[in-house]
């Protein structure tokens, strides 16, 4: 299927550099595939989509090059290295599983393309640039009360970016921030 695999690692390494549309599998000769290794598959130039397995564990540092359009992430997902999805433009839309832990520093640096991002309730850590340089009209989906809510939150106020929040399905504007900050000291809740 044109993926290049280390056992001893249970990691994809690398991938034939024409393919165009892959689906990561649960195992190769009876191993469980969990990790994409760093620098996996960034010179697979044709590389548009992926759709990743339920043992994959984590994705690991400049793993995409600027081609990828599309990912399918499934759960079992826990990290994702640092720039893993550097410069990919042409992503629009990220709906990441309620297993994902960890997201590290410029992750999805320079992703232009971005225009939604759904966060999980399941987040312990997001570098504080893992989405730096990303369109600036981007819309966060969080639910309140979450690790993910607090990082976004501080984020909008820590650089003073235009990103977007949407909470529990309510999309905040200056007028509800004024409202809900009246009543909250944000101060309290996070720091980046």
């Amino acid at each position: 299927d044109g993926l290049y695999f280390d056992a001893e690692t249970n990691s994809i390494i690398g991938a034939d550099k024409n393919i165009e549309d892959v689906t990561i599998p649960n195992e190769i000769n009876g191993y469980k595939v969990i990790r994409l290794a760093d620098n996996a598959l960034v010179n697979c130039n044709s590389l548009k989509k992926i759709t990743l397995n339920n043992n994959l564990k984590e994705i690991g540092s400049n793993v995409f090059n600027e081609n990828l359009e599309s990912i399918n992430f499934n759960e079992g997902l826990i990290k994702i290295g640092s720039s893993a999805f550097a410069y990919c433009e042409k992503l629009s839309e990220l709906t990441f599983p309620n297993t994902l832990q960890y997201i590290d520093n410029a992750a999805f640096y320079h992703c232009t393309g971005l225009k939604t991002v759904t966060l999980p309730d399941s987040l312990a850590y997001i570098s504080k640039n893992a989405f730096e340089e990303c369109d600036f009209n981007l819309v966060f989906n969080v639910h309140s009360n979450t690790y993910a809510y607090m990082y976004v939150n501080a984020l909008l106020y820590s650089y003073q970016t235009r990103y977007e929040l949407c909470v529990d399905g309510i999309l905040w504007d200056e007028n509800y921030y004024d409202k809900y900050y009246s009543e909250h000291d944000y101060y309290d809740t996070y720091t980046l």
